[in-house]
């Protein structure tokens, strides 16, 4: 059997997989931002799948740049934490070898794997308390750039802003006093539906992929608002410049976790579409 341990900014998920890749246990608990505190509660809630299941390696999912030649975080994008030899801290406490990867390529190697394979380009945006987003390319394995999507600026009321201001789920919190799954208001997904094409027409121009691929929360809700995000497209469309197909990702929520084993099992290479 696998784990997969997912460290998110606000909880962390780990789960155990048996050989037929299906989760078996899983547990949820809030992501201590101490990187020492951490430990203990990961320690704490894991300790019970240890003795329970035969677990022969695991892989560690987190948004951040990652040094995998020397299994080091170098920083993440949604905590403080900053050079942590993230690997060895973890195989200390679980006792099995283990790999580390950034969660939203995981996710975006999950969903390579259930599209159609005439794609030669996909972009996953996930967009939840934060955003982050992994450009694909399904032919050469070389075309993957993975970023957070803080990186991303819009126009908005004749100046620029930060895309994650407008669109993600902490800033929804802040700005409508609401989790995007509590929001069923018309009006409020026309708005932010127009604030969220701004940004996917921006990296549609940058990427030019042939689908895009919505996960998170908000991918989780994307028949909420998917008729006035798709009409707020049309306005961007260019004769030269197409929206590509644009659907909702089949795993929202748990993409990383299931790809976390397929590049366990594919030592990180996707398969030859």
């Amino acid at each position: 059997m696998n784990i997969a341990i997912d460290i998110g900014s606000f909880k962390t998920t780990a789960a155990v997989f048996d050989e037929h890749n299906k989760i078996v246990d899983k547990i949820h608990f809030p992501t201590d931002k101490d990187f020492e505190n951490f430990r203990i509660s990961l320690e704490k809630h894991v300790v019970r799948f240890l003795t329970i299941y035969e677990i022969d390696r695991g892989i560690v999912s987190i948004s951040g740049l990652l040094d995998l030649s020397n299994n080091y975080l170098i920083k993440s994008f949604s905590l403080s934490w900053r050079n942590i030899p993230i690997l060895y801290e973890l195989e200390k406490i679980l006792k099995i070898p283990l790999s580390a990867e950034n969660n939203t390529y995981l996710a975006t190697i999950y969903e390579s794997s259930v599209i159609p394979k005439n794609h030669n380009s996909l972009l996953y945006v996930s967009v939840s308390n934060d955003i982050s987003y992994c450009f694909l390319g399904l032919k050469n394995e070389l075309q993957k750039n993975v970023s957070s999507g803080d990186d991303i600026m819009v126009q908005k009321n004749s100046g620029l802003i930060k895309w994650s201001e407008l669109v993600s789920g902490k800033s929804v919190i802040q700005n409508y006093g609401s989790p995007i799954k509590e929001i069923d208001d018309n009006e409020f997904w026309k708005k932010y539906s127009d604030n969220l094409a701004i940004g996917l027409w921006q990296l549609n121009v940058s990427y030019q992929p042939d689908m895009i691929i919505i996960g998170g929360i908000v991918g989780k809700y994307y028949h909420k608002y998917e008729k006035y995000l798709k009409h707020s497209l049309d306005n961007f469309s260019l004769p030269a410049i197409k929206f590509p197909e644009l659907i909702k990702a089949y795993k929202p929520l748990t993409n990383t976790l299931y790809g976390s084993m397929i590049y366990l099992s594919s030592s990180g290479k996707i398969n030859d579409k």
